[in-house]
């Protein structure tokens, strides 16, 4: 939690932004929908997994995990990227903020995936 204080304050900093704890509960609002969003992708994946597992008759997707970048590693890209480091540009810029990991047993199973996830995202 000190981290996440430290990295937030640095944030802060560097935004002008003077209330820290508005501050600090603005980052853990944008967090939080991150992390819904994380969530809500990673239900409709194991959704999937358990449907393309009935319907192939075997493990089409053997494993979905997920993951939310740390406020340190957040920092340290944008550092790294030499990008101001601010709510709007982390959100603008920082692409991986969260992210799902689908792990398929064979290697055409992986373009099956791809092909269901641009056919929804397309609607």
């Amino acid at each position: 939690m000190d981290s996440f204080l430290e990295i937030n304050k640095e944030l802060i900093e560097n935004n002008n932004l003077i209330d820290t704890k508005n501050s600090y509960d603005e980052f853990a609002m944008i967090m939080t929908i991150y992390k819904m969003a994380l969530n809500n992708a990673s239900e409709k994946f194991i959704s999937l997994k358990q449907l393309l597992n009935d319907y192939y008759n075997y493990d089409v997707i053997t494993n979905v995990t997920s993951r939310l970048k740390s406020p340190n590693s957040i920092v340290g890209k944008m550092q790294k990227k030499k990008i101001e480091i601010n709510y709007e540009n982390m959100i603008q810029y920082v692409n991986d903020i969260a992210g799902v990991r689908i792990v398929c047993t064979y290697k055409d199973d992986i373009y099956k995936i791809r092909n269901i996830i641009r056919k929804k995202t397309l609607k």
